[in-house]
C-alpha cells in the first residue's frame, strides 16, 4: 500500500489545481546514486536535485497487482552528456554498472511550480532486471520489484558436481586483484575477435575472464574471454569488440573458472575452499 503525509493528501483531496514531477533514483553496487527527472527543469526534494539535463528518460506503464506477483517497470533512457562514472551512460550500462542497481521512482506534487514541494510518494521501487536491447542512442530497461527474489532457487545449496561459490566471491576466498594482469597488445594482426597479446601463461588459463582496455581506441571496453592459446599468446573474445585494438593499447585481465575442480586445483590453488560434489554417483536409467 501506498503512503503519502498529511500535506499530500490534503492537496489531492482540495479542489485546488497542482502539479507533478516525476524523479528516478538509481543506486549502483558501489553507493553511487544517480538522480533524474523527466522534468524540462531540475528538481530539488529532500536536499537531493534531479537533473533534467544529460539524460531524458521516457517510461512505460507501472504493472502491480495485490499479493505476491512480481511487478514491473520499463523506461527508456536517452542520454546526450550524462556519464556514469567518467564513462559516457551507454557505454557504462553496456559494461556492467547497472548490475545489481535498483530504482526508485517517486511522485513529487507542488502546489505550484514557484513553491516548495508538498510531499512525495513512492511510485515504484525495484531492481534493474534486464537491459536490452543498448543501442547507439538509448537504453531499454526492465525494473523488477523485489518479489523478483522469490524466484531464486531454494535451498541455496544444492549437492553437485560443479562448484557452487561465485568466483572470487566470499564463499571462493579469491581477491581478484591477485589475479589481474597488465597486458598489452603486439603487433597490428590482432581483430574484433582475437587479440594477440605480450601474455605468457599457460593455455586456457584466462578462459571464461574478462579482458578490459585501459587506453587507445578501446579504453574503457571490456568484453569476457572465450580461450587462450599459449601458443601465440591470442585472446579469442566471446563478444566481438567494435573496433581492432592497435599494436601497443594496454589492458588488464584476469581469469575466469568453469567451476570445476580441476580448474579451482591448476589454476588458483584454492581447492580447500571447492564447494562442489564432483564424485556422487550419476544417475542411472533402467532398461
Amino acid at each position: 500500500m501506498k503512503t503519502a503525509s498529511n500535506e499530500v493528501i490534503a492537496l489531492l483531496n482540495s479542489s485546488n489545481q497542482f502539479y507533478i514531477a516525476e524523479v528516478y533514483s538509481f543506486t549502483l553496487l558501489n553507493g553511487t546514486v544517480l538522480r533524474y527527472t523527466s522534468l524540462d527543469v531540475d528538481v530539488s526534494y529532500n536536499g537531493n536535485t534531479f537533473n533534467f539535463q544529460g539524460l531524458l528518460i521516457k517510461r512505460g506503464k507501472i504493472t502491480q497487482t495485490v499479493g505476491i506477483e512480481v511487478g514491473e517497470l520499463d523506461i527508456e533512457v536517452y542520454p546526450t552528456t550524462a556519464n556514469i562514472g567518467n564513462d559516457g551512460w551507454l557505454a557504462a550500462a553496456r559494461n556492467g554498472a547497472l548490475d545489481g542497481a535498483s530504482l526508485l521512482l517517486e511522485k513529487i506534487f507542488y502546489s505550484d511550480w514557484n513553491s516548495n514541494a508538498v510531499g512525495g510518494i513512492t511510485a515504484f521501487f525495484g531492481n534493474v532486471s534486464d537491459i536490452d536491447p543498448i543501442g547507439r542512442t538509448k537504453a531499454s530497461i526492465k525494473i523488477k520489484n523485489i518479489y523478483e527474489l522469490l524466484s531464486v532457487p531454494w535451498p541455496l545449496h544444492l549437492y553437485e558436481s560443479p562448484c557452487q561459490w561465485p568466483l572470487y566471491a566470499n564463499g571462493c576466498g579469491l581477491n581478484k586483484t591477485t589475479y589481474t594482469i597488465a597486458g598489452n597488445v603486439i603487433g597490428n594482426n590482432s581483430n574484433t575477435n582475437v587479440v594477440y597479446t605480450n601474455l605468457n601463461q599457460a593455455n586456457n588459463y584466462f578462459d571464461l575472464g574478462v579482458m578490459a582496455f585501459n587506453s587507445g581506441n578501446l579504453n574503457g571496453t571490456r568484453r569476457t574471454i572465450k580461450s587462450f592459446a599459449d601458443a601465440n599468446n591470442a585472446v579469442t573474445l566471446i563478444v566481438p569488440l567494435p573496433t581492432a585494438p592497435g599494436n601497443g593499447a594496454t589492458f588488464t585481465i584476469y581469469p575466469g573458472c568453469d567451476h570445476k575442480k580441476s580448474t579451482c586445483n591448476n589454476t588458483f590453488t584454492n581447492a580447500n575452499n571447492f564447494r562442489g560434489f564432483p564424485y556422487i554417483p550419476v544417475s542411472e536409467t533402467g532398461v
